[in-house]
């Protein structure tokens, strides 16, 4: 059971020169008597008073496993992603809440790897990735919160128009449905969304440690091999920037995701 924290920063210009407006939140999960319920009490710290607070609000989640994946802030609101559940903190309001993630609504597809972001205009995504394909969701929040699919491509459509990015896989091509076992002999996941449009994948051989960076377009459907390496695939940390009041959201160092920026390699 892991906690995780967010964190919401402005830097401001002033005569004294620069100062920053930030705020702690802290998701704190408590275990009940039951295995599978656990409380969530968010405390947060808050430049403008220097004092930590604990919110009157709080949420119940039914979660087998309890491992925060990421963090990421949009348009006040801050986001843990628990796996299967998508737990948020309404900044100014001190307002909560929890949804499932969409492979765990009917109708859904199943997730076999998945990443949230947010879109350059502040909405919250999750990219899922399995063996189907590529799929990308919108959090939509008029009236109750529920999910939105707003884009899907399978890999043989995927691989079949961008065929000499994928040039690392060659030694399939000879084989009959080389694209369908593309999923099966390679892990291949989300490593993250860039403006709304790009979407980075890690893509790795299930006997290497290293792991191909490619870059969907999902306006194009196009694929690009961007020539760089991920030397480690199981230590990232991610770090979410928006422009809206600077803001990044970090989760717990053991959690598997990794540097991009600093495992990147030619």
């Amino acid at each position: 059971m892991t906690s995780a924290i967010g964190l919401v920063f402005d830097p401001l210009d002033d005569r004294q020169g620069k100062t920053y407006k930030f705020m702690i939140v802290h998701a704190l999960p408590t275990p009940t008597i039951n295995d599978t319920l656990v409380e969530f009490h968010f405390i947060s710290f808050s430049s403008d008073t220097g004092r930590w607070v604990m919110s009157n609000n709080m949420i119940t989640a039914n979660m087998e496993k309890v491992e925060c994946q990421k963090v990421v802030y949009s348009s006040g609101i801050l986001y843990w992603d628990y796996q299967e559940d998508l737990l948020w903190f309404d900044v100014g309001r001190s307002a909560v809440g929890s949804i499932k993630m969409p492979w765990k609504l009917p109708g859904f597809h199943v997730d076999e790897g998945h990443s949230i972001d947010v879109s350059s205009n502040g909405m919250l995504m999750c990219t899922t990735i399995s063996k189907d394909g590529l799929a990308m969701y919108q959090l939509v929040s008029i009236g109750d919160y529920h999910w939105e699919l707003k884009h899907m491509k399978g890999w043989k459509s995927i691989m079949e128009m961008c065929c000499d990015e994928f040039q690392f896989c060659h030694s399939m091509k000879l084989r009959n449905g080389w694209q369908n076992k593309f999923y099966e002999r390679w892990f291949v996941y989300p490593l993250g969304l860039e403006s709304g449009r790009w979407v980075y994948i890690g893509v790795r051989q299930k006997w290497k440690t290293s792991d191909k960076v490619l870059r969907y377009d999902m306006d194009t459907g196009m694929v690009e091999n961007t020539g760089k390496e991920l030397g480690c695939a199981s230590c990232f940390v991610f770090a979410d920037l928006q422009l809206d009041g600077l803001a990044c959201g970090l989760p717990p160092a053991r959690t598997a995701r990794s540097r991009i920026t600093s495992n990147l390699k030619d």
